[in-house]
């Protein structure tokens, strides 16, 4: 039920109110649709997710699936507008009949083999198909039958057997296909990585010195997957080594279609279009990620010929000249006139071939500090172009930071840094050392951790970017919470890594040791031509204690070394396990302590938090608040040498109301004391 006054109801005379099901809340929503779409014209069916929590739809679907049914009917009775809309996107989907010169394509080299094409072409088996629906994004935007790919995926034991669906078999190829300049639809790659490369780039150009100064260009492509045109994408395919049969299956996805431009929820007239790939399509990204190679191509070859030169962050990094995520386009280069030049001629041989067009009122470019303002306005006239402003943005974070890094980040979240502080660092942390060959992670190791590894950074350095910042204040949490399973020892540093296990830090050498310089990976520790330990030299480089614990230690004959992250039971690194430690790293920072043993023994005093009666407290009189605040909770941390950590667990059956409550105590070795 809702309640409008008069003068509500003048103004919509003839509203709606619907009270659907819920899905993920206890509360079911209200929609209240204030201009109903007129009964005369013909909506398109919608699936909606809320239907399958209905306690009749599994019957209602299966007697709805199997009835015969011969379309629906569809007024075309239409305004002025609909037919001004339907022109104006016809003539964008309508191809320009570029010239494709056949020496314009040497530029892409040919990857794909004879063998990876007969994979390609072969006929798809049920489990690839049920494999491809169930991996798709579940409730993104419906194709045009209204069907989301989570309608198939919740009900394929009735509809599997009657669906044919164009399997994606291009990804695997991917990661060999695209530049790493490239980060969009990618396996392995983020929008994170071209996130911190672009603002390593920017605030390198914000403290650049001398006489050349360098520039940003940020463009924007006009409707880029409407006006993509299919001879270029054939062409690419073809360069990249795809054989014919491919290429006509990928022509007859994107050329068998017909579009109609929705009007109020109703659709006009249907045109076909003759380039573009079409949006909500899983394999349009692909397709277009592909053709937008040849302009990543066309950038880099002209850098070789030292056309355009790339930005630096530092001496020792690789030279940067463009990053492209889908259509979202950075250009890096000098700030002069021969660069102005030869980007834009760039730029306008690739639209005369791919049919994209720059939307200069929505492109910007940003020049260094170094560059006088006079220059600034004469290159930006010749650029066509508007200076960056602040509000600026680049997939979604703001390009240009001012002091305020939290103010910059208001119009996305009150604190964007504190959440790149517990997701976005610790998970940069763990591939900078997993990952060393990505790109971002070059441009880091060449800036701020060049021939050394980022565990062992011994200080902040002063002049560094607020990304690097907040990554840096994690690496003490990773290592903390992080141990090395020794397999090769080349990758372990025997004096700086956790690697032997009940320490939880380096081993402690003996005493009086003076040359350590000797060794220095755990791989020095091996017997000549093994993988086993030299016990003689582990008694005589480490203290007794150490020595046992390395000597305890299972070192297999294959594998390399591998960094075990310790709050996961399986070892393995992930967002919501670092999210949990950091919070709890944060929270203990507030002043934790650890409760002194009062009772004589541990027993006893566990014993005495509980009396008898149905409200369960704390016998000595301490409330379970109080004793929760004092009580230190840090997950899988083992305490400081000389107190004990307590892990409890307890369960409820709400039936009987009975319930139980076990505990393990550890101490500074995480050796367990009682239980």
């Amino acid at each position: 039920m809702a309640l409008g006054n008069n003068d509500w109801f003048l103004n919509f005379t003839t509203p709606k109110l619907l009270h659907l099901n819920f899905i993920a809340s206890d509360h079911c929503p209200v929609l209240l649709i204030t201009d109903p779409i007129p009964r005369h014209l013909w909506i398109p069916f919608k699936f909606f997710r809320s239907w399958i929590d209905h306690g009749n739809f599994n019957n209602t679907l299966e007697r709805s699936w199997n009835l015969e049914t011969h379309g629906s009917p569809a007024h075309r009775d239409r305004h002025d507008i609909s037919t001004l809309l339907t022109i104006h996107f016809s003539d964008v989907a309508s191809t320009s009949n570029p010239i494709l010169p056949d020496n314009a394509f040497y530029i892409l080299p040919r990857i794909i083999l004879d063998v990876d094409n007969v994979m390609l072409t072969a006929a798809p088996s049920e489990h690839e198909i049920e494999n491809v629906v169930k991996h798709m994004l579940a409730w993104s935007a419906p194709a045009p039958d209204g069907f989301q790919a989570g309608s198939y995926q919740t009900q394929w034991q009735l509809i599997g057997n009657d669906i044919i669906h164009v399997v994606q078999r291009i990804r695997p190829f991917l990661k060999k296909l695209i530049s790493p300049y490239q980060a969009a639809f990618v396996p392995r790659r983020a929008i994170h990585d071209n996130i911190i490369i672009a603002h390593e780039i920017i605030h390198s150009m914000k403290h650049k010195e001398g006489l050349n100064g360098t520039m940003t260009l940020k463009l924007d492509l006009s409707k880029a997957f409407g006006r993509l045109e299919w001879n270029i994408l054939i062409k690419v395919l073809d360069s990249f080594g795809f054989s014919k049969d491919f290429c006509n299956l990928i022509m007859q996805c994107v050329s068998t279609t017909s579009i109609s431009v929705l009007l109020n929820g109703s659709p006009c007239d249907q045109f076909e279009p003759t380039r573009g790939v079409r949006q909500g399509d899983p394999l349009s990204p692909y397709l277009f990620i592909l053709a937008m190679e040849y302009l990543s191509s066309s950038l880099l070859v002209a850098e070789t010929n030292k056309t355009i030169t790339g930005i630096k962050v530092s001496r020792k990094a690789p030279p940067i000249s463009h990053l492209l995520f889908d259509d979202d386009i950075l250009i890096f280069g000098q700030a002069n006139m021969q660069h102005v030049d030869h980007i834009l001629h760039t730029l306008q041989e690739f639209r005369k071939l791919s049919g994209q067009i720059l939307n200069f009122d929505k492109s910007y470019v940003y020049f260094s500090n170094n560059l006088s303002p006079n220059d600034c306005v004469i290159l930006a006239q010749a650029l066509n172009m508007s200076l960056v402003s602040d509000s600026e943005k680049y997939l979604g974070a703001p390009l240009l930071l001012g002091h305020s890094k939290i103010k910059s980040f208001d119009p996305i979240m009150q604190s964007f840094e504190a959440r790149l502080t517990i997701t976005l660092a610790p998970l940069s942390i763990k591939q900078i050392l997993t990952e060393q060959d990505e790109l971002w992670v070059q441009i880091l190791n060449a800036k701020y951790f060049y021939n050394s590894s980022i565990l062992h950074l011994q200080k902040l350095n002063d002049n560094c970017s607020w990304i690097w910042r907040n990554i840096y204040k994690c690496i003490e949490i990773i290592k903390r919470n992080s141990i090395w399973d020794v397999r090769c020892g080349t990758k372990v540093k025997i004096w700086l890594d956790n690697w032997v296990i009940g320490l939880y830090h380096p081993p402690l050498p003996a005493e009086g040791l003076i040359n350590t310089i000797s060794y220095i990976y755990v791989s020095d520790l091996f017997i000549h031509g093994t993988r086993d330990l030299n016990v003689h030299l582990v008694y005589y480089l480490f203290s007794t204690e150490s020595a046992e614990s390395i000597l305890a230690i299972t070192i297999l004959d294959i594998g390399t070394d591998n960094l075990i992250w310790m709050p996961d039971r399986k070892g393995q690194f992930s967002v919501k396990s670092a999210y949990n430690v950091i919070s709890s790293h944060s929270n203990a920072n507030t002043g934790a302590q650890v409760v002194p043993s009062q009772h004589g023994s541990l027993k006893n005093w566990v014993i005495s938090w509980f009396s008898a009666g149905n409200n369960l407290i704390f016998g000595s009189g301490i409330t379970r608040k109080e004793i929760n605040k004092l009580l230190m909770v840090l997950r899988r941390k083992p305490p400081d040498c000389g107190y004990i950590k307590i892990n409890l667990d307890a369960s409820f059956l709400q039936e009987n109301f009975q319930g139980g409550i076990r505990l393990i105590a550890r101490n500074f070795a995480g050796k367990s004391i009682g239980a």
